[in-house]
């Protein structure tokens, strides 16, 4: 199920840093982790490094199998969000899992 912007449930989840829903959604309803949306090809992992959950992160990325090299239409990974954000845990989690 998706918005007109292409949102999913697992996206506005992520957004809004709701670990226990993500993992609902993720693990035990399947939702896909590598849906994008609409206008700039986000994914749920690329919401995850502009908030600067690591814990959401690691559950996408670990538990999920999230794809953590996946580009948005201007070519920036998770890591690279991180980095823009100033996300260090995120950075030092995602360097070990490349």
């Amino acid at each position: 199920m998706k918005g007109n912007d292409g949102f999913t449930p697992l996206h506005v989840a992520v957004s809004n840093g709701q670990l226990e829903l993500v993992r609902l959604l993720a693990i035990t309803l399947k939702a896909d982790v590598d849906v994008e949306e609409r206008i700039y090809k986000l994914t749920p992992i690329h919401f995850a490094s502009v908030i600067g959950r690591v814990s959401v992160l690691r559950v996408l990325s670990s538990e999920c199998k999230a794809n953590i090299e996946k580009t948005d239409i201007f070519g920036m990974t998770p890591l690279m969000i991180s980095v823009q954000f100033g996300h260090v845990d995120l950075v030092r989690f995602l360097v070990k899992k490349k």
